[in-house]
C-alpha cells in the first residue's frame, strides 16, 4: 500500500505542475562560482596554481592602476598557460576597460583540471615583478543533476534553445549574488578615490559620446519598459526595451573550440560578460552553435537591448557565432544557422537589410570628437562600428551577398547530423552609465575570446588598421641617413612557395630583374615563385619574367601575402611586413631568399629588442650594443652566416628580432634614441668588439671563459671587456639569456638611479670605448 500511495502522490504531484504551467524534469546541476585565487611564484618565477575542485575556464585580473603606472603599452601584457598538457596564449582585454577595476586576459576554456600554470609576459618577455595579479577560475560543466520543477518554455521562437536549456545560472544577473556585491564594494571605494587627470579625461569623453549619441537618437527611438526586477530580485543591469529594431550586427566569438560543447563555452562566456566585465549578461542575443543550432542570448525577449556594440545597441540585434572566422570558415550547419537567425529577426522587426541606418564608431581624432557618426546597411559586421576584426573576414566578405538573398526570403536546407566546425587556421591569436534610455544606453564592445595567434601565410592582401599619421607619412618620404646598408634575411616561411608585395600606402617603386629596370605602378602588386632551374618567375601585371634577381626599391615595401600580426595585438592594428628601402627575392635551394636592404639607423628603429616603454638611457644602451652587434658581422672577416648575400637574419634565435617598419611606426622613443646614439658603437683597444648583452640575471653576470665552460665550449679564452660583474637588479632572480655582458635588468636598475647609457655600458664591458 506505501508503495502504490508514493506512486499516486507523484502522479498527483506531476499533473498538478503540469496544470499550474510546470512540469518536472531532471536537470543538470552547475556551480558557476567564480574562484578567485591569489596565485605564488616558483623559483622559476612562473605562477602554479592547484585546486580542490577542478575548472575548465581560466582568465586573470591584473590591477588597473599598477598597470597604467608601469607599462606604457598594456596590449603588450599577455600570459601563456600551460593546463593538462595544453598551451595557450592570451593577452589583456582593453575593451571598455576604464570602465573596471582591473584589466582581465581574455578567458581560456580547456580540459576539466585542478592545476594550471602560467607566466606573465610583455612584449614577448618574460616578466617577474607583478603586483596585485588575480586569476579567476569557473567551472562551466555539469557537477551532477537535480529534480526540478521547470516552466514550460514560452520562448517565441521554437528554433531557439533557451537560456535554461543551456544552462544558464540566472542568479548570476541578480544584484545580490556575491560576485556582484563585492564588485559593487570595490566601485564604491573606488570612487571615493581621488581622480588622475587620465581619468578626468576619460569621464569626460565618455559623458560627451553619451551626450552625443543620446542626442542623435532621441527622434528615433523610445524606451518601452525597464524591468529592475525579476522574481523578486533586482537585476544589476535593468531589462531595457525599445519600440523598434533597425539593424542586425553580427559577430563572432573567436574561442579556440578543441571540442569543447556549445553549452560549455556558451556558460563561460555569459559568466565573462555578466560577471567580470560587469554587463549584468550575456551581450548578444543570439549565439550560432558550433552545428548551426541557435541559443537565446540575452535575457529579456524581444526589443531588448544587448550589450555587444559599443554605442550601437539600442535598436539593434546582436547574433554571434562561435567560433573564429578571421582564419576558419563556417561549415555548412553554421551558415545555415546563421542566415536562418539573420531572417528570423529580419522578418521580427520587419528589418530591410538592404537600408542604410545611422551608427557610431570610436574616434581619437579631433576632427570626429567624441564620436564619428557612421552609415552602414541594416545587416552589418561589428566591425563596421567598432575597431575590431569582428565577425572576422571569413563571414564579413559574405555579408553583401546575404543581404541580397535574404531580402528575398529564405527557404533554409536541410542540416547535415554532427558536422564537424571547420577549424581556424593554427596563426602562431562600459559598465552602465545612465543617459537618455537609462542604464543601458549605448555601452558595451563585444569581449572576443581570442585564440593563440601566430605567424600565417595567405596569398590574400592582409588587411591591418596602421594609424598611419601625417608625421608618420613625412618620415617615410626621408631618407637621412646615406651609409652603408645593412642586409637582413627575413623569416618569410620557408615551405611558402609564393610572394606578393607592393610599395606601401602606393607609393612610387621601381623593380630590378637582374639588369633591367622598371617603374611599378602605384598600387601595383607583384607575384613571384621559385622555378625548377634555380631562377624566379616574376608576375607584374599582365607580363612574366624569369630572372635570377629581383630587387623592389620604395620608401617602404609591404609583403602583402605575410601575416605578421603580434599575437597581443588583439584588435588587429598592426601587422610587421612593411620594410623600409629594399627588398631582394632570389631562389635559394628551390625556396624564397627575402632580404630586406636598408640603412644601420633605420633597422636599428625597426628592431624589437627593447620597449619603447623602457628608460631612455636604457633604450640607448640596448640601442648601442645593437648597433655595434650588427656592425661587428658585417665586417668580412667577422661573416656570421656562410654567404656574402646578407650580414644578419630577424631571427632572434640566431640575431637580432628584427621587426621592420611597424614596429619602428609604434615605437616612436626607440626612434628618437637611435637618432640620439647615432653611428655609435662600441671599441676595445680601438678595435669594433661584438657586444654581448642578455636579458636578466640572478646577481652577477658570467664571463665569457666561464660562459663558454659551461656549456661545453673549445678554446674558452679570457676576453678582457667579458668579466662577471655584480648586477645587484638581478638578486633573487633566475637567469634569462646567457648571461654574459650587459644586463637588460641591470640597465634599468642604472637608469632609474640616473646613469647615463655610456656609464651602464662600461659597467658590463669593462675597458671599453663608444664613439662613432
Amino acid at each position: 500500500m506505501k508503495k502504490i500511495f508514493s506512486y499516486s502522490l507523484a502522479s498527483f504531484l506531476l499533473i498538478g505542475a503540469i496544470f499550474l504551467g510546470f512540469f518536472v524534469k531532471i536537470v543538470p546541476e552547475y556551480n558557476m562560482e567564480i574562484s578567485e585565487i591569489f596565485p605564488q611564484k616558483n623559483a622559476e618565477n612562473t605562477f602554479e596554481v592547484a585546486l580542490e575542485k577542478p575548472k575548465n575556464t581560466w582568465y586573470l585580473g591584473l590591477d588597473k592602476d599598477f598597470v597604467e603606472s608601469n607599462f606604457s603599452h598594456p596590449e603588450g601584457l599577455c600570459a601563456k598557460f600551460l593546463v593538462s598538457g595544453e598551451e595557450f596564449s592570451e593577452c589583456l582585454d582593453l575593451e571598455d576597460a576604464d570602465e573596471t577595476l582591473e584589466f582581465y586576459s581574455f578567458p581560456i576554456i580547456t580540459k576539466l583540471s585542478n592545476k594550471i600554470s602560467f607566466e606573465i609576459l610583455y612584449n614577448h618577455e618574460k616578466i617577474h615583478d607583478i603586483e596585485n595579479l588575480t586569476l579567476y577560475a569557473i567551472n562551466t560543466l555539469p557537477e551532477g543533476k537535480k529534480l526540478a520543477f521547470s516552466p514550460l518554455e514560452t520562448i517565441a521562437d521554437p528554433m531557439v534553445i533557451s537560456r535554461a536549456q543551456w544552462g544558464a545560472d540566472e542568479t548570476l544577473r541578480y544584484a545580490n549574488h556575491p560576485k556582484q556585491l563585492a564588485i559593487k564594494h570595490a566601485n564604491l571605494g573606488q570612487a571615493s578615490k581621488p581622480k588622475t587627470e587620465k581619468q578626468k579625461k576619460a569621464a569626460q569623453k565618455l559623458a560627451d559620446i553619451n551626450k552625443f549619441v543620446g542626442e542623435k537618437l532621441a527622434n528615433q527611438f523610445t524606451t518601452t519598459e525597464m524591468i529592475r526586477t525579476e522574481n523578486g530580485q533586482e537585476l544589476v543591469w535593468p531589462i531595457q526595451k525599445v519600440q523598434k529594431v533597425n539593424k542586425i550586427v553580427v559577430h563572432h566569438t573567436a574561442d579556440k573550440l578543441d571540442g569543447r560543447s556549445d553549452e560549455e563555452i556558451l556558460r563561460a562566456i555569459y559568466a565573462y560578460h555578466a560577471v567580470t566585465r560587469g554587463w549584468g549578461d550575456i551581450g548578444y542575443n543570439y549565439i550560432v552553435g558550433q552545428n548551426g543550432r541557435i541559443y537565446e542570448g540575452r535575457a529579456g525577449g524581444d526589443y531588448v537591448v544587448g550589450a555587444h556594440a559599443a554605442y550601437n545597441n539600442i535598436g539593434s540585434v546582436g547574433i554571434s557565432v562561435l567560433g573564429d572566422y578571421e582564419h576558419g570558415y563556417l561549415n555548412a550547419n553554421q551558415e545555415i544557422g546563421l542566415k536562418t537567425a539573420i531572417d528570423m529577426a529580419a522578418r521580427k522587426y520587419n528589418i530591410d537589410l538592404n537600408a542604410t541606418v545611422m551608427g557610431f564608431k570610436t574616434c581619437n581624432q579631433s576632427s570626429c570628437y567624441p564620436i564619428q557618426v557612421v552609415y552602414t546597411p541594416a545587416l552589418l559586421g561589428h566591425k563596421d562600428v567598432g575597431i575590431t576584426n569582428c565577425p572576422g573576414k571569413n563571414i564579413y566578405a559574405s555579408l553583401p551577398a546575404w543581404r541580397k538573398e535574404l531580402s528575398q526570403g529564405y527557404n533554409p536546407p536541410a542540416m547535415t547530423q554532427n558536422v564537424v566546425p571547420t577549424p581556424a587556421t593554427p596563426i602562431p591569436q562600459n559598465n552602465s552609465s545612465s543617459g537618455l534610455f537609462g542604464e543601458n544606453f549605448g555601452l558595451k564592445i563585444q569581449p572576443t575570446i581570442q585564440p593563440t595567434i601566430t605567424p600565417s601565410v595567405t596569398q590574400n592582401n592582409i588587411s591591418i588598421n596602421r594609424n598611419i599619421t601625417s608625421e608618420m607619412r613625412q618620415s617615410l618620404a626621408q631618407n637621412n641617413y646615406s651609409d652603408q646598408k645593412f642586409r637582413v634575411k627575413l623569416s618569410y616561411l620557408e615551405n611558402q612557395n609564393f610572394i606578393e608585395l607592393s610599395a606601401f600606402e602606393n607609393a612610387d617603386a621601381k623593380a630590378l630583374l637582374d639588369n633591367q629596370t622598371k617603374n611599378i605602378s602605384r598600387g601595383e602588386k607583384i607575384s613571384i615563385h621559385p622555378t625548377n632551374n634555380g631562377k624566379i618567375a616574376v608576375k607584374i601585371g599582365s607580363e612574366n619574367f624569369e630572372v635570377i634577381n629581383f630587387l623592389l626599391a620604395s620608401s617602404a615595401i609591404e609583403i602583402n601575402s605575410w601575416s605578421r600580426k603580434p599575437y597581443w595585438d588583439k584588435q588587429n592594428r598592426y601587422n610587421d611586413n612593411i620594410f623600409r628601402d629594399t627588398i631582394e627575392i632570389f631562389n635559394q635551394n628551390g625556396k624564397l631568399a627575402v632580404i630586406n636592404h636598408l640603412p644601420m639607423e633605420y633597422y636599428l628603429k625597426g628592431l624589437g629588442e627593447v620597449s619603447n616603454g623602457d628608460l631612455p638611457e636604457k633604450i640607448k644602451t640596448i640601442a648601442v650594443a645593437a648597433r655595434g652587434y650588427a656592425t661587428f658581422y658585417m665586417q668580412k672577416e667577422n661573416r656570421k652566416y656562410n654567404t656574402d648575400r646578407y650580414d644578419g637574419s630577424d631571427d632572434p634565435n640566431s640575431f637580432q628580432r628584427y621587426l621592420g617598419l611597424g614596429y619602428e611606426l609604434r615605437s616612436p622613443n626607440v626612434a628618437k634614441m637611435v637618432d640620439a646614439t647615432a653611428g655609435e658603437v662600441i671599441f676595445y683597444n680601438d678595435k669594433i668588439i661584438k657586444p654581448w648583452y642578455f636579458s636578466r640575471s640572478a646577481g652577477r653576470t658570467l664571463s665569457y671563459s666561464e660562459y663558454c665552460q659551461k656549456n661545453n665550449g673549445k678554446n674558452c679564452e679570457n676576453i678582457a671587456y667579458l668579466q662577471s660583474v655584480d648586477d645587484p637588479a638581478g638578486v633573487n632572480q633566475t637567469q634569462s639569456g646567457h648571461g654574459v655582458g650587459i644586463s637588460g635588468i641591470g640597465a634599468t636598475r642604472f637608469a632609474e638611479q640616473g646613469w647615463d647609457y655610456k656609464k651602464i655600458i662600461q659597467y658590463y664591458l669593462a675597458g671599453v670605448t663608444i664613439h662613432k
